[in-house]
């Protein structure tokens, strides 16, 4: 992890996750200019969306725990049981804006 913080401390970072199953991002959110949970897609999908030039859609299908405390804490056989989530199931994409447009 702290290689991947190194660079997003001094440059604007996008970070792609595999999210096959729930992970802790807190360390890498704090710092990405982008963060991207994908689940599957390929990589030029992944980056034309990174770039603005395709639309980002879905929800999180799960919670994402903020620390692996929390996934110690939770109770395997409760849904939705991680403590404060940074990123609760359902979770929309943010919106960015299209190639040369402002927010």
């Amino acid at each position: 992890m702290r290689r991947l913080r190194a660079p997003a401390a001094t440059v604007p970072t996008a970070f792609a996750v595999y999210l096959d199953r729930p992970a802790v991002l807190t360390p890498l959110a704090d710092r990405a200019a982008l963060l991207i949970g994908e689940f599957g897609a390929r990589d030029d999908v992944v980056l034309d969306a990174a770039l603005g030039r395709t639309a980002m859609e879905g929800v999180l299908p799960f919670d994402l725990p903020s620390a692996m405390a929390a996934v110690a804490d939770a109770r395997e056989d409760v849904p939705f049981d991680t403590t404060v989530p940074p990123f609760r199931c359902g979770h929309p994409h943010a919106p960015r804006p299209g190639p040369g447009k402002r927010t």
